[in-house]
């Protein structure tokens, strides 16, 4: 009987460390750090009360599928999902590319911009990287739609913050 318990528990242990292992081994679709991004660049346009506001939406994305897949579920939200919603967003541009103006690159290593803007870290394995930028509103403006889009994301397991504008930036 302590033979069998013995089998038994190693067995448990062999079956626990197998499965951690597994679990743990490397996704190619989503790995553990993404080493050589494709970004997803989405621009939109909304027109409110004679205002303009331009919306810039980017996201680092693990390889071409994955931005081109990440760029679908975005222009969902913004076109028939806004018009749902009653709102009418305008996408200007939607493309994936290797390399990113350095403007926008910079919001990766979430440096202050002349605005302040969303920053959406990983979590996990299944999130993206995003950074959502809105130009045609004051610095006072851009606190207080990020801070509610921050709000908005509670289901996300990675770092929600916004950035904010330094004074020598605005």
């Amino acid at each position: 009987m302590r033979d069998f318990l013995l089998v038994v528990i190693i067995l448990g242990v062999v079956g626990y460390l197998y499965q951690r292992h597994h679990n743990s081994a490397e996704d190619p679709s989503n790995p553990e750090t993404i080493a050589n991004p494709v970004y997803g660049e989405l621009k939109v346009g909304l027109e409110v009360g004679g205002r303009s506001y331009d919306q810039v939406l980017l996201v680092k994305a693990v390889d071409q599928a994955d931005c081109d897949k990440m760029q679908q579920k975005l222009e969902t939200v913004y076109g028939p999902n806004a018009v749902k919603a009653g709102q009418s967003w305008k996408i200007k541009s939607s493309e994936c590319k290797v390399e990113l103006e350095a403007r926008y690159l910079k919001l990766f290593d979430n440096r202050p911009t002349y605005v302040t803007y969303l920053s959406m870290g990983r979590g996990d394995r299944q999130e993206r990287e995003f950074r959502v930028v809105t130009w045609g509103v004051t610095l006072d403006e851009s606190n207080i739609l990020c801070d509610g889009m921050a709000q908005g994301q509670k289901n996300r397991k990675g770092a929600i913050q916004c950035i904010r504008a330094t004074p020598s930036q605005s």
